[in-house]
C-alpha cells in the first residue's frame, strides 16, 4: 500500500473546507466530511494496479498531477509513485478554470 502524504496547501484547504462545513451544518458535520474524504483518498491510494491519467485541467496537467473527483464536486489533485500518494491540492471543481 502506498503511503499517503498531504502537502501543506492541501492540508490548509481541507481544514478550511471542514471548518466551513461545520459552520453551515450541525455539530460534527465537518469531522464526518473529513473522515469520508480521508477514507476515499486511502481507498484510491491503496489500489496500486491503477495508472491514473493526468488531469484535464491545463494548469494541473502542466504540473503532471492526476485528479480524483470526490462527491462529484471536489477535485483532489495528486502525484504518485509505487510507494507514495502525495495529495497536492483539494479544489472545488467550479473554481477550476
Amino acid at each position: 500500500m502506498r503511503q499517503v502524504i498531504f502537502k501543506p496547501m492541501a492540508v490548509k484547504a481541507m481544514v478550511q473546507l471542514c471548518d466551513y462545513i461545520e459552520s453551515k451544518n450541525t455539530t460534527g458535520a465537518g469531522y464526518r466530511f473529513q473522515q469520508k474524504l480521508l477514507y476515499f483518498i486511502e481507498l484510491n491510494a491503496g489500489i496500486s494496479s491503477i495508472n491514473y491519467p493526468v488531469c484535464n485541467n491545463p494548469k494541473l496537467a502542466h504540473r503532471k498531477f492526476s485528479c480524483l473527483i470526490f462527491q462529484r464536486k471536489w477535485v483532489i489533485a495528486f502525484s504518485y509513485s509505487d510507494t507514495t500518494f502525495i495529495i497536492q491540492r483539494i479544489i472545488l471543481g467550479a473554481k477550476l478554470k
